[in-house]
This record gives structure tokens, C-alpha cells and sequence, in this order.
């Protein structure tokens, strides 16, 4: 038996058996008919308040019992909580804030020195959309490994991509996905930055569209 089953049965025996086994011992025997009525009586009413009580205090008893009993299950779990106790909404935003700006400063300098190969490390392989101007015309295209951005970098990531990258403030799109965007002429330009499970923010799409 549990403690706390054990707990409810001590009290209901002390409180409520026990008594009417001491009153089974009453020294009643030989009186007369209406003396017995008349003790009963009198018992009755001194034990109501008396009973009362004792109900009361096997609530209270019981209610302290269950409060002590050790939390199980899912409400008990530390993980769905935050520190003060609130527990988090499901759509709780993430805090991927500073990552994207470790990332872009880590991007950003790659830009400056114009390092192909770490701007390449920062790149999500293959790319799908990626938009290379050719003689005033826009082509969309892909590109499938970061040796074949390498081998055409130059036509890739011009200098013109370079230097607006640098000027321009990113903007956040949602927690995982943010933009440097601006326009030039009648045209709008824009890197998109996305974060990859396993390998933090990437570049992920470059394009080129009419403003």
C-alpha cells in the first residue's frame, strides 16, 4: 500500500472507528430504559460538532497528502517551462536573431576582402535561383557545387553585388529567413540569407527582378 492510501486509512481509524469501539465499552449496563434514551440523546448532540470536525479534518488531511505526493507525468517536466515557471506557448519565438548577425558579419568581411573562398563557404550548394546579368540581359540559373561557382566567380559575385551588399542593412524576412534588398536603375537586387538545419544561416538565392 502507498503512504499516501495508508495516511487516509490511519485517519479514518482514528477518527471514526476507534471512537465507536470505546463507546461499545460504555458503563450503561443495568440502567433503566429512559436513563439509556436520555444518555443517548445527550451523546448525540455533544458529538455532533464533535463528528463534524473530524470530517473536517480528514479533508484537510487528505488534501495535504495529495499536495505532497511527488509530480509525474507531463506537467512535471522541467523542459516545457521557462525559468520563472510560465510555461511557453507553442509558437514561442526561437532566438536566432544573433546568430544571423554572427553569420553576416562573418559574411560581410568575407565581401570586404573579397575572399571567393570563404563567400563559397557561406553559400547553401546547389543553389536553385541564382540571377546573372549578361549584356543587359537577366538569366536566371543554378548552380550546383561550390567548385563551379569558383571556377565562374568573377560572373557570379561581381563587384557591383559587392559593393551594395556592404551599404545595404539586411532585413529580417521571418527568424529564419532574412534579405539584403535594394535597387538600382529599374531594377531590384537581392541576396536572401536562410538558415540550414546543421549548418547555421546560408546564403541560399541571389536575384535580380524589375522594381
Amino acid at each position: 500500500m502507498n503512504p499516501f492510501a495508508r495516511s487516509i486509512l490511519v485517519n479514518v481509524w482514528k477518527l471514526f472507528i476507534a471512537p465507536g469501539h470505546r463507546a461499545t465499552c460504555h458503563p450503561m449496563a443495568g440502567a433503566s430504559q429512559t436513563e439509556v434514551l436520555n444518555t443517548v440523546r445527550l451523546s448525540r448532540t455533544k458529538t455532533r460538532p464533535t463528528t463534524t470536525m473530524r470530517v473536517v479534518l480528514v479533508v484537510i488531511s487528505a488534501l495535504a497528502s495529495i499536495s505532497l505526493q511527488p509530480k509525474i507525468g507531463i506537467g512535471a517536466q522541467d523542459s516545457d517551462f521557462t525559468p520563472k515557471g510560465r510555461e511557453l506557448p507553442a509558437d514561442a519565438p526561437n532566438t536566432r536573431g544573433a546568430e544571423f548577425r554572427a553569420f553576416f558579419a562573418d559574411f560581410s568581411a568575407a565581401v570586404r576582402a573579397n575572399d571567393k573562398n570563404k563567400i563559397a563557404e557561406l553559400i547553401a550548394f546547389p543553389v536553385k535561383d541564382w540571377s546573372v546579368e549578361r549584356k543587359g540581359n537577366v538569366e536566371t540559373i543554378s548552380i550546383p557545387t561550390k567548385a563551379e561557382f569558383l571556377r565562374k566567380y568573377d560572373s557570379f559575385f561581381t563587384a557591383f553585388m559587392r559593393a551594395h551588399t556592404l551599404k545595404t542593412k539586411p532585413q529580417k524576412i521571418s527568424d529564419d529567413h532574412y534579405a539584403v534588398i535594394w535597387r538600382d536603375s529599374n531594377a531590384e537586387f537581392s541576396f536572401e540569407f536562410e538558415y540550414v538545419a546543421g549548418r547555421g544561416f546560408r546564403v541560399t538565392s541571389y536575384g535580380i527582378g524589375p522594381w
